[in-house]
């Protein structure tokens, strides 16, 4: 399936001037085989075969840097398509595009236009996005809630007879902190009283109590 957008021009020869089209081009930044752009050649009104012609096009970057692209002639019809490395910088751009045959050169057509920035650093998830500050806010006052509210936790362990007996006797004094790294990374330092609850004949609960 061919999705490639295709901008020929009509080409009098006869007429001794090259076509050239000023800023009426946009393509998009990080496409990649979207454009192709070229000719048909007529000659006094009538097709003119470009036979063992050479098409190439010469894409000047808002780098400064140019692209040689090798082009396609067939009957009256020579194009190139842009590569990856065109679209890979915002900007303006120009492309020349020439027919060779024996020791002829000729600049048969120009193109000035504009890479277009399509994307951004940033992407947001649609599913991630929130619509109202207000949401933000009550979603930070949460997690304040939790960081520095009471945290329980239950684990549950099964125990050998000789575990159970220690865990009888295990019960201790802990503190939990949460100590920031780094942005939104925080690390948990659990420090709190706990205790194994029996549940059932081989399964006893460890229970955290946070002060």
């Amino acid at each position: 399936m061919a999705i490639y957008l295709e901008d020929l021009v009509d080409i009098e020869l006869g007429s001794g001037t090259i076509h050239r089209s000023f800023m009426n081009h946009s393509i998009g930044e990080a496409d990649k085989n979207a454009n192709r752009f070229g000719i048909r050649a007529f000659r006094n009104g009538a097709s003119e075969n470009l036979g063992a012609a050479v098409c190439t096009g010469y894409f000047i970057k808002a780098t400064g840097e140019t692209v040689i692209i090798p082009g396609t002639v067939s009957d009256n019809t020579a194009y190139v398509t842009l590569p990856q490395t065109c679209y890979a910088t915002e900007g303006q751009f120009s492309l020349a595009i020439k027919l060779a045959g024996g020791d002829i050169t000729s600049t048969v057509r120009i193109v000035d236009g504009i890479v277009a920035n399509t994307t951004t650093d940033t992407v947001i998830d649609p599913g991630e996005v929130i619509p109202d500050i207000n949401d933000l806010l009550e979603l930070i006052e949460e997690a304040e809630a939790v960081i520095q509210g009471s945290i329980r936790y239950d684990i549950e362990q099964e125990l050998t007879s000789a575990q159970r007996t220690q865990a009888r006797d295990n019960i201790g004094m802990v503190s939990i902190e949460f100590v920031q790294i780094s942005g939104n990374e925080y690390q948990m330092n659990v420090s709190t009283k706990c205790e194994f609850v029996n549940t059932q004949d081989n399964e006893y609960t460890l229970v955290l109590h946070a002060d």
